[in-house]
């Protein structure tokens, strides 16, 4: 922390450094232990870049830290996609300080200087612990980067206002500060897309690719997630299950369907991401009947599969107080993996390191509403306690 640019800031701002201490809820002893390091001030830090009312560029000379990035698709001036680059920063910039150490990567992730496509699919491979003919599936990913980084946050991104439009809906971005990543996905995808959003967005990252990618950046690493999802060995390893799909007719349309849904639940595939693969390693013609019945397979497949959305955020309605009560009360510890970023806002704000008025900017709420949510976990902690320290005393008895 920049201990004399944060000096410089509270002369700026305030009248003087104890009318400052006694803001941030401290004494003037604690601010001037501050000031001579003795102590930092990791549990004040959202307060006091509040009080201070920073730009980006000026918290992150106060934090000492390098400038975040996003990695996006070729930007569009447009208003609406300018305002949900802006809530993404946000985002990006609240995780980032949540902890300083949570998303720093377990090892240095290599980044490649243009690599081909099969140089970039051995490194993330690699990274994965992935063999090559085996296919990777999100939860065998998800695991892997919880004990390596980068982190993976889920986000419902149109239900806190990011709608960032290109050619096509923008499902994916990462954040990038230093030796920090953290890869956010949108929710409202199905558990295949996701995969295909988390490699794509690897792929980024081994490539050191900037933050405003070009159309060949993009179809680069489609084509890289494509070949770790579906591997070229698995299907020369597995003749029979080719032979199979290239065969694919009206005569046995059932039958291909059928096995294409066991497909989607052992390795997370699609039948279009299967038509698009044997497409591109020439095992498929895109005109002929074996690739249209396999699009035709995806077509009415999709329909019956629910998003991350359906399955796990059906509750978190910011327009209903009611819902997001029994969100933040009880859906989000259903499952860590999904939810662990809500978590860590909600632990942030009950301990006073996220103020409202930031967890109303983030959740796309009103700060009113923001402000009665916390009030709700710190009520609802604190019956806990009493609750549990009613029954160690009843043992005691």
């Amino acid at each position: 922390m920049n201990f004399e640019f944060f000096k410089d800031k509270i002369t700026e701002k305030f009248s003087s450094q104890e009318n400052f201490a006694n803001k941030i809820g401290v004494s003037r002893r604690t601010l001037l232990n501050w000031f001579s390091k003795k102590s930092i001030p990791n549990e004040h830090l959202f307060s006091i870049l509040e009080l201070l009312d920073l730009n980006e560029s000026d918290e992150n000379t106060l934090l000492s830290i390098p400038k975040l990035q996003l990695v996006f698709r070729t930007k569009h001036k447009m208003t609406a996609r300018q305002k949900s680059e802006e809530l993404c920063q946000n985002v990006a910039s609240s995780f980032m300080k949540l902890d300083s150490t949570a998303y720093e990567t377990k090892g240095a992730i290599p980044i490649l200087s243009n690599p081909s496509i099969e140089t970039a699919v051995a490194s993330i491979k690699n990274l994965l612990s992935l063999r090559d003919d085996v296919p990777a599936t999100l939860t065998s990913v998800l695991e892997t980067l919880k004990a390596n980084g980068p982190r993976v946050i889920f986000f419902p991104f149109n239900r806190i206002g990011i709608d960032i439009q290109t050619q096509g809906r923008e499902v994916a971005f990462t954040a990038v500060q230093g030796d920090k990543r953290i890869i956010f996905l949108d929710t409202n995808r199905r558990v295949d897309e996701v995969l295909f959003d988390l490699i794509h967005e690897l792929a980024h990252i081994v490539c050191g690719h900037p933050n405003n990618t070009s159309e060949d950046n993009e179809h680069f690493c489609n084509e890289v997630s494509q070949e770790i999802i579906y591997p070229r060995t698995f299907f020369l390893k597995n003749k029979k299950l080719l032979s199979f799909l290239q065969n694919c007719s009206k005569e046995n349309f059932n039958r291909v369907k059928e096995f294409i849904t066991l497909l989607m639940k052992d390795f997370d595939w699609n039948s279009m991401g299967i038509a698009l693969a044997l497409e591109r390693y020439d095992h498929l013609s895109k005109a002929s009947n074996s690739y249209k019945w396999l699009m035709a397979i995806d077509s009415q497949l999709k329909k019956q599969v629910p998003t991350f959305d359906d399955i796990h955020f059906s509750t978190f309605n910011k327009n209903d107080f009611d819902s997001l009560i029994k969100f933040f009360q009880n859906d989000i510890y259903k499952s860590k993996e999904i939810f662990n970023g809500f978590i860590e806002l909600k632990n942030a704000a009950m301990y006073g390191h996220l103020s409202p008025s930031r967890l109303a900017e983030l959740l796309g709420l009103n700060v009113g509403d923001a402000d009665e949510l916390v009030k709700s976990w710190i009520k609802d902690d604190s019956e806990e306690v009493h609750e549990e320290e009613g029954q160690i005393s009843d043992t005691t008895k």
